[in-house]
């Protein structure tokens, strides 16, 4: 452990973090070395450390990531007068590393002055120090999804905004759309949506399409034979008057919407998830639904103000994975869902975050087109009905387990 470290920052904070946090003494005093492009990445890592480091503003140095002059200079500004001070030198470009890396040596006293110098190799999680040694990551060096969004400069709140429900629940609604019993009615219901929104202010026309939608029918028909029923209609208020009554109740429609045409869907898949990060069966019964601590759903999102909410988060060797989850059955509507999925992933994740998008397109051959299209490769997974129906089933949980530490 070193009680002084100089990180240099690049477009991915993460391994600058991850070497204070596994090598720097609680307290110890650390120094960012950073781009002017880069700078927001140094904040949020600074930020990050808060009071279990001293980090004050004076020690982020800002240099020209190519020019190895600016570099040198940096790097000497900062190892004057410290001899125990280390280098973590992953980060930044290849002109920072190199120079850096030099200047550090340079200024260093004694023989073990390779030693104080290292670099992060995250798939093998080992620290790889300049005089040959290997250290392995310590086992309590984990990050959660909390840590990396906070990590990358934005803020969470990660809170279930759906109504407790139990296996069983999430059993008899995959049973109604993988039967497509609802489908008709499920399309309807979706246009609806935006006819309850235009008639906000109208009560009259608001509550009798309410009762005599398809949306009412398409409710009923999900609550018929369910045990807990947390999906159950709304009352209507009586009419008394305009207010925020009104608009809880449209509030609540709205919710309930979400939650009938696809919020049932993001749990399903948290809970599948959850089973296969453990290694167990999925059981359905009464027992109330728990997503564990790893994974986090109906998460929102702010970054850079931009608010955004992700449907599920979870954390897999120290990277961050979005799923996305959608009853939609169509190909374009999954890459689009993907597209996004993927983007939101890198801005709450970095450069390291990966995304699944899972979905309820029928047939696997539509599942492979959308995976051809967006990603051959493999890295951002689409998942489709079938693979769902196998994880409910016990089956295939252990390729699932593979693709979210891919």
């Amino acid at each position: 452990m070193f009680d002084q470290m100089l990180c240099l920052v690049g477009e991915n904070p993460l391994p600058v973090y991850l070497g204070i946090a596994g090598l720097c003494t609680q307290g110890g005093e650390v120094w960012l070395m950073h781009s002017a492009d880069t700078r927001r990445h140094a904040v949020a890592v600074q930020k990050k450390l808060g009071s279990r480091w001293r980090c004050p503003a004076q020690n982020l140095v800002q240099v020209n990531p190519f020019s190895p002059q600016d570099v040198v200079r940096g790097t000497a500004q900062v190892s004057k007068g410290r001899p125990g001070l280390a280098l973590n030198f992953t980060g930044g470009t290849k002109v920072m590393s190199a120079f850096a890396l030099q200047a550090h040596v340079n200024a260093q006293p004694g023989d073990h002055r390779l030693g104080r110098a290292f670099y992060l190799e995250d798939r093998g999680h080992v620290f790889r120090f300049c005089d040959g040694a290997d250290l392995p990551f310590p086992p309590a060096l984990k990050l959660n999804v909390r840590d990396l969004v906070e990590l990358h400069g934005g803020s969470i709140t990660d809170s279930n905004m759906w109504a407790p429900c139990t296996t069983a629940d999430l059993q008899h609604m995959w049973d109604h759309f993988h039967a497509d019993k609802l489908r008709a009615l499920y399309a309807v219901a979706q246009r609806e949506d935006k006819v309850y929104d235009s008639l906000a202010g109208q009560f009259d026309a608001a509550t009798q399409s309410w009762r005599d939608g398809e949306w009412a029918r398409f409710l009923d028909r999900f609550c018929e034979g369910s045990p807990q029923h947390p999906w159950r209609r709304v009352g209507l208020p009586e009419r008394t008057g305009f207010g925020s009554w009104q608009e809880g109740w449209y509030s609540e429609l709205h919710h309930q919407w979400r939650f009938a045409t696809g919020g049932w869907l993001e749990l399903l898949v948290g809970y599948l998830v959850r089973c296969a990060i453990e290694g167990r069966k999925p059981e359905f019964g009464p027992d109330r639904l728990d997503l564990g601590r790893e994974v986090v759903t109906g998460a929102q999102i702010q970054w850079n103000r931009e608010p955004f909410e992700a449907d599920l988060l979870l954390v897999r060797d120290n990277r961050l994975r979005l799923i996305s989850a959608t009853c939609q059955r169509d190909q374009r509507t999954a890459r689009l869902k993907m597209f996004e999925a993927i983007h939101r992933a890198r801005q709450a994740g970095g450069g390291l975050a990966a995304a699944s998008t899972a979905t309820l397109l029928r047939r696997p051959v539509d599942v492979q087109h959308c995976q051809s299209a967006v990603d051959p490769q493999g890295r951002h997974r689409f998942y489709g009905r079938t693979d769902i129906a196998d994880w409910m089933a016990g089956k295939r949980l252990d390729a699932l387990r593979a693709d979210l530490s891919g």
